[in-house]
C-alpha cells in the first residue's frame, strides 16, 4: 500500500486512504478482502474507476467491480502506472487515487 501510494503520489495525484474524505477517481484494491471490495461498489457507483492488485487468485467479485485491469503482486511499476493513467483518462477529472 505503501509502495503504491508512492507512485501515485509521484505521478502528482493525491492519495486518499479514507473514502469518507470525499469522492475519488480511483480505487484501488485487494479483491480478496470483502471490505475492500464493499468500498469499491461504492466508489464506483460514485463513478470511480477500479484497480485490482492481488497476491491471490482473481476473485469473482473483483470481476464484478469491471476493474481497468487486475494487477498481480507483487505489482510491477511501469504497468501499474500504464493502468493508474488509463484510469484516470475514463474519469472526467483526475483527481485523486485511493489506495
Amino acid at each position: 500500500r505503501i509502495a503504491l501510494s508512492a507512485i501515485v503520489e509521484a505521478l502528482g495525484h493525491d492519495v486518499v486512504h479514507d473514502l469518507d474524505r470525499g469522492p475519488v477517481d480511483v480505487i484501488v484494491i485487494e479483491p480478496m478482502s470483502r471490505e475492500s471490495v464493499a468500498l469499491a461498489r461504492e466508489a464506483r457507483g460514485a463513478g470511480a474507476q477500479v484497480v485490482c492488485v492481488t497476491g491471490g487468485r482473481r476473485m469473482i467479485g473483483g470481476w464484478l467491480l469491471e476493474p481497468v485491469a487486475y494487477l498481480e503482486k507483487p505489482v510491477q511499476v511501469g504497468p501499474f502506472v500504464r493502468t493508474i493513467e488509463r484510469a484516470l483518462e475514463r474519469t472526467q477529472q483526475p483527481a485523486a487515487a485511493a489506495a
